[in-house]
């Protein structure tokens, strides 16, 4: 009978150890994943980043009076005559400084 006590106590703390090793396994597994995603993430912003880090912002209708130095109501016939053209974002006229910039060199004398 001792055998067999004896016995079932080495076979639990067998299993016992077993468990620990799968548990230790298992958190160094994950820990290895949540690495690596974290690398991927940090990675892909870095690529998207330096990729629109050249984006200019958008004037307002505003902001393209005061660039060109005139009205609102200026810039409003211009673009009324198709010689800027808005971006619409929500129903917000918007635009390329780009845009604006090619406005002016067009009408340089």
């Amino acid at each position: 009978m001792e055998d067999h006590k004896s016995n079932a106590g080495r076979f639990n703390s067998s299993l016992t150890n077993s468990y620990r090793i799968e548990e230790a396994i298992s958190n160094a597994l994950k820990d290895h994943l949540e690495s690596l995603i974290r690398e991927t993430v940090r990675a892909e912003n870095e690529t998207l980043l330096s990729r629109h880090s050249g984006l200019k912002p958008l004037l307002s209708i505003k902001d393209v009076a005061k660039t060109l130095n005139c009205s609102v109501r200026t810039v409003e016939t211009c673009i009324a005559e198709g010689a800027i053209k808005p971006l619409w974002i929500k129903g917000q006229r918007r635009f390329h400084p780009d845009t604006i910039a090619a406005y002016i060199r067009d009408r340089e004398v």
